[in-house]
């Protein structure tokens, strides 16, 4: 960052202040519950995004922010410098082969379609953002907090019985959400893209509203998950489908009658997914299923020789696997735990992790809590709730797939970013209706006491 950054950036903060309180006059009346954690969700991110500008210019002294800001920068020049060549890379499809656009390629690392794609949307961001890395950073983290807000809402809409607050420490002040899922980062883009595509799939599919916005919105947020980090679909295809196929079974009144139609559900539902991620395969080449365990195993290698075997801080094994279909699986318990409950505090190798052990030990907490004290109310609650069911699916998957595949805690901590809001939710609505359940009967003695 330069003195450009620092003298734009309370002129960036006026006008992204203004906006927003703008907007929550107009669409939260005083008295609304939500009006208050508007602005208080917009703070977080933008502290993120100047803590982790800070951290990766100052702290790590490099990083892929950092080089995806300068490759925007070369994109800008070349674009004055030579428009014609410009053109062919931006809009074309790179190739390292064409003696016209290979240093520009090569210099810009297009041949990498997941990377590319969040320089491009730096690109357009850097004309607003007047060319300064904290403009562009702030833009990102603007339209990723669109989609946790809007998530945020869909919960308080679906679950009205519950107090939004424990939606808004379950979704916008989850530390590792507000921190990493800010700034000029790959998890920005997905973080709010994948938030977005959730709410406009319920919009779509089960209330059957504002079907031409919300079908833009899924192919949108889709095409970008896809493309920049396709395993995200993977763990969310399935899980939107079997929370559809689960709240039209909902629906079903005689209780007899839904509970023995619920097999034929779950078979249509893994037939419907597994065709599903079959054709999303061959729209985005690395989520090709005939893939999944190739590509496992060389994350795997490739960590272990960089993190394990050079003695990393960071690193952590998952121990011997044997790239078999259930040599996978076996480890699956280990992966989840990894992604959702670790690092261990003293796994912690410096401050950045530090707060990532505390947030694991935060959710790990919780998880125990109710699975000692009230594990059939927590089981009850999940199937009887679509959305808590497609939460706690993606939440599986997901953990198990960046747990399986990072091997190193400074990655996972930025990975598994889009599962812990979900998390948060079914927490957030356990807790909430455990307290509601007390209060009611708290307040049933008392009727007693006083009638007696």
């Amino acid at each position: 960052m330069d003195t450009k950054d620092f003298l734009l950036a309370p002129f960036f903060l006026i006008i992204i202040y203004a906006i927003a309180y703008s907007i929550r006059n107009r669409s939260f009346p005083v008295g609304s519950p939500l009006r208050r954690y508007f602005i208080w969700g917009l703070h977080l991110k933008i502290v993120g995004a100047f803590a982790t500008a800070a951290i990766y210019w100052y702290y790590y002294g490099g990083g892929d922010s950092i080089f995806y800001f300068w490759r925007t920068e070369y994109l800008r020049q070349l674009m004055f410098r030579d428009f014609s060549t410009f053109q062919k890379v931006f809009f074309g499809k790179p190739d390292l082969f064409n003696s016209s656009t290979y240093f520009a390629v090569r210099t810009l690392k297009a041949y990498d379609a997941s990377s590319f794609l969040v320089v491009k949307l730096a690109y357009l961001s850097s004309f607003p953002a007047m060319g300064t890395y904290i403009g562009i950073a702030l833009i990102f983290s603007m339209i990723s907090y669109i989609g946790i807000w809007k998530l945020f809402m869909k919960a308080a809409e679906l679950f009205p019985d519950i107090n939004p607050k424990y939606f808004a420490y379950a979704i916008l002040f989850i530390p590792s959400v507000f921190f990493w899922g800010s700034g000029l980062f790959k998890d920005t883009v997905t973080l709010g893209c994948s938030c977005l595509l959730i709410v406009a799939f319920h919009n779509l599919v089960m209330k059957r509203e504002d079907i031409v916005r919300n079908v833009i919105l899924i192919v949108i947020c889709g095409y970008l998950i896809g493309v920049i980090k396709s395993y995200i679909l993977l763990a969310l295809a399935p899980a939107l489908l079997i929370w559809a196929v689960f709240s039209l079974r909902n629906k079903i009144k005689n209780g007899f009658i839904r509970s023995a139609i619920t097999p034929v559900f779950i078979v249509i539902s893994i037939g419907i997914g597994f065709v599903l991620l079959q054709q999303l395969g061959s729209v985005f080449t690395k989520f090709n299923l005939e893939n999944i365990e190739q590509k496992a195993e060389g994350m795997q290698r490739w960590h272990t020789v960089r993190a394990v075997q050079k003695g990393e801080a960071s690193a952590y094994s998952l121990g011997h696997v044997e790239f078999t279909a259930s040599g996978i699986l076996k480890k699956a318990p280990a992966a989840i735990n990894v992604a959702l409950f670790r690092p261990y505090l003293w796994e912690a190798g410096n401050p950045v992790m530090l707060l990532a052990a505390v947030e694991a030990i935060v959710f790990f907490g919780l998880f125990v809590w109710l699975i000692v004290l009230h594990p059939f109310f927590a089981w009850n609650q999940i199937g009887k709730e679509s959305f808590l069911l497609f939460c706690l699916i993606f939440t599986i998957i997901f953990s198990f797939s960046v747990g399986f595949t990072s091997y190193n805690f400074g990655a996972l901590v930025r990975y598994k970013i889009p599962c812990l809001p979900l998390l948060g939710i079914i927490y957030a609505v356990l807790l909430g209706r455990i307290k509601n359940k007390k209060a009611a009967i708290k307040e049933e003695n008392s009727q007693l006491e006083i009638v007696e």
